[in-house]
């Protein structure tokens, strides 16, 4: 299977280890990734409260960018494939197909899909080749899977998994050997960019969310979205300097997880930059 791949900013920024896991996990499962050339930002998350015309066409030159490739695209970014999603529904209309054309020169016929990592994992891999790949059972682990507000929730758009009970990452964890615990804050928001703005409310939001994957017994959370494994590690990493007495859970994303399971090493996944020590699960794994 190959699929152009749309890094977008934080991919190739914050969310590094995400990208690496992700090339990891799916070169051992037989997908091609090919980066969508001289690719730019999907806008997220201001333009679409800034310009409408900008809030489409910025994702739009991408799609087209792929359609000439003659792939469906993977966007591991949550922010990035709502953008790109919502923009494959707007090129529907004349206005924005006209615009696209002159202000790019470029046209987009709707031949192509944007996939999350979620859809290619399970919708289109499959969990039966996962399940051939899984070398260290993470057996004895709690995990909470973290969704977010935007993967599942895309506005006036049908998406792969349940709106507000998504269980497509939850089934990734139990493939891993781990337990994926049943909570009910794993499409609640994060606090977003409220982290640079409002940081009471936000660090309130993340805050809710650690507490809560705690209460139900997890022992790390996993996510799809770098923007809320960012926050959700800097808010655990606050928690645990002004509250010493406290564990804050690591948080990582599904693909750094699902190396480990696969036998790639603590470092190869990217553990090390974890801003909360993994702990039982480094000695797990092998270094």
């Amino acid at each position: 299977m190959k699929l152009a791949y749309f890094p977008g900013c934080s991919l190739h920024s914050s969310g590094r280890d995400y990208d690496k896991s992700i090339r990891m996990v799916l070169g051992k499962l037989g997908v091609d990734l090919v980066e969508i050339p001289d690719w730019n930002c999907c806008g997220a998350t201001s333009a679409h409260v800034t310009d409408e015309n900008l809030a489409v066409l910025l994702p739009a030159r991408n799609l087209a960018i792929a359609e000439g490739m003659g792939l469906d695209i993977l966007a591991p970014c949550s922010a990035c494939h709502q953008r790109l999603v919502i923009a494959e529904e707007e090129l529907k209309k004349e206005k924005f197909q006209k615009a696209l054309k002159e202000t790019t020169g470029k046209e987009f016929a709707g031949k192509i899909r944007t996939l999350g990592i979620l859809e290619v994992l399970m919708g289109k891999v499959g969990p039966e080749a996962i399940e051939k790949e899984i070398k260290t059972p993470l057996k004895g682990f709690k995990v909470a899977s973290y969704y977010g507000c935007l993967i599942a929730r895309i506005p006036r758009v049908k998406t792969f998994d349940d709106r507000e009970n998504p269980t497509s990452m939850d089934r990734l964890v139990d493939l891993t050997g781990a337990e994926a615990v049943d909570w009910p804050f794993k499409a609640d928001c994060c606090g977003a960019s409220f982290g640079i703005t409002q940081k009471p409310f936000f660090h309130k939001l993340s805050g809710r969310l650690l507490d809560g994957a705690g209460d139900f017994g997890a022992q790390a959370i996993v996510t799809v979205c770098p923007f809320c494994q960012l926050n959700l590690e800097m808010a655990g990493y606050k928690e645990a300097k002004e509250t010493p007495s406290r564990t804050p859970l690591p948080v990582m994303s599904i693909t750094q997880w699902l190396a480990l399971a696969m036998g790639f090493t603590a470092k190869q996944a990217g553990l090390s930059s974890l801003l909360v020590e993994p702990g039982r699960l480094r000695e797990t794994v092998s270094r």
